[in-house]
């Protein structure tokens, strides 16, 4: 979680790489794509600003990154 945080607090964009190969953008200022989230029971539940939720099981997270 402090990762996460970490990378979204400092990058212009970051992300999440998810088992399969997926990524999920946290964060991409050019795009002015944004998140939040919140953590329960082993799993994060990322939301965009327009309403849609995606859930990502702690396990699945395979990289966190950013710059």
């Amino acid at each position: 979680m402090k990762e996460i945080a970490t990378h979204m607090s400092v990058c212009t964009k970051a992300w999440i790489g998810i088992v399969g190969g997926r990524v999920l953008i946290l964060k991409d200022d050019v795009k002015g794509i944004s998140t939040y989230y919140s953590y329960e029971e082993g799993a994060f539940t990322f939301f965009d600003r327009k309403g849609g939720s995606q859930v990502v099981q702690v396990d699945e997270i395979t990289e966190v990154a950013g710059y």
